[in-house]
């Protein structure tokens, strides 16, 4: 690519993200028409971006796989500002990225062992965000015999209908399939630390050489090897986001009816519920409680588990929507939908938890309009 000529028009896509600067990867040079006329995006240099005054002053949010527009372009020194952030399609809290096509949960089957209950936090946590997810089982090669693999797929795949892949870094055939799934598209990777997402990388394409860690033997789970999301480029027009591990997923600023929706083995049962707010978890006339026998029982255990926390963020939004206020006040966001928030009194007033108050305010509607406090 020329070094002289700025792209146009001039927008991009956040690759990484590092000490308030943002770098990001311009678009192919298109003419007129929107026809393609330059280099490949992953042939083009990374700009440096820096925030623009009024984004900086809003607060605005940007993440890795926003899209941006940007100006004060220096060809010279790859740098440049970010004047917008175009809508999202999307957005994963944990990790925190934007604009996915695909979230690929890497979780292994042994080292560490297979913990069903952290898959389904983050099957979870995905189908929220309203991104089709698929499973690729990592490690695959210490399973004494393919038998051992078969309630795994049975659960996740036979009954639920999520695509599972079983992988190993020692048969680098195994990838085929998960490639094909993601080729053209933006994915992200996630899934625990230690579950093999680098080792994956660095088997789908060795120029990456990222680095690996062995399980702790003390702790019994991964190391911490990535620590920020990047974007990388490992085939043609197909980019994967690798990402921190998380030990612990929590869902502690969820919704209870969010949890509940993002379960598709409710599906043939929900409609029949006696209560179109059923949990069901101990309601009376609950169609899915009355066929329990049919549901995977540590999945539904797991069920519990988050209804738990998103149960105490709710009573958290009622305690708040009972304060006395002082009015309230609307935030614009560019490119968002406004949102009126409480003006709280000076005590409540919290600035270094400002995000999650906003986000409380936001949910306040919703939990007022459903059952009294008395009835969690």
């Amino acid at each position: 690519m020329d070094q002289n000529v700025i792209p146009t028009p001039s927008q991009g896509r956040v690759q990484r993200s590092h000490s308030n600067f943002y770098y990001v990867a311009l678009d192919l040079d298109k003419d007129a028409a929107g026809n393609q006329q330059g280099d490949v995006l992953d042939e083009c240099p990374l700009y440096e971006c820096s925030l623009r005054g009024l984004l900086k002053k809003e607060r605005t949010e940007v993440l890795v796989g926003d899209r941006v527009t940007l100006d004060a372009l220096d060809p010279q020194n790859n740098t440049g500002r970010i004047q917008s952030v175009l809508p999202r399609q999307n957005r994963l809290e944990r990790p925190k990225i934007a604009n996915v096509d695909r979230v690929v949960i890497v979780h292994p089957f042994q080292e560490p062992d297979f913990d069903g209950a952290q898959l389904d936090r983050y099957l979870t946590q995905v189908a929220i965000a309203g991104i089709e997810p698929v499973i690729c089982l990592s490690k695959t090669d210490l399973a004494a015999s393919p038998e051992q693999l078969n309630p795994i797929h049975q659960c996740y795949s036979d009954h639920l209908g999520y695509r599972v892949f079983n992988t190993s870094v020692y048969q680098p055939e195994s990838f085929a399939p998960l490639l094909s799934e993601i080729k053209g598209k933006m994915s992200v990777l996630a899934g625990l630390s230690g579950a093999g997402k680098s080792s994956l990388l660095n088997a789908v394409n060795p120029s990456l050489d990222l680095k690996i860690k062995p399980v702790s033997e003390a702790l019994g789970r991964g190391q911490h090897t990535t620590r920020h999301v990047e974007l990388l480029t490992v085939a043609t027009d197909t980019v994967i986001a690798d990402t921190p591990g998380f030990s612990q997923l929590k869902f502690d600023t969820v919704l209870p009816n969010a949890i509940e929706a993002a379960y598709r083995e409710f599906a043939p049962y929900r409609e029949a519920c006696e209560f179109s707010d059923c949990l069901h978890i101990d309601e009376s006339g609950c169609a899915v409680l009355a066929n329990i026998e049919a549901l995977d029982e540590s999945r539904y255990q797991s069920y519990l588990a988050m209804i738990e926390e998103a149960r105490s963020y709710k009573r958290t939004v009622q305690q708040t929507s009972q304060k006395e206020d002082y009015g309230s006040k609307t935030l614009h966001r560019r490119g968002q939908t406004p949102v009126e928030i409480l003006r709280l009194k000076g005590k409540d007033r919290e600035a270094s938890r400002r995000t999650r108050r906003q986000q409380v305010s936001a949910d306040m509607d919703q939990v007022l309009a459903e059952e009294p406090p008395d009835s969690l």
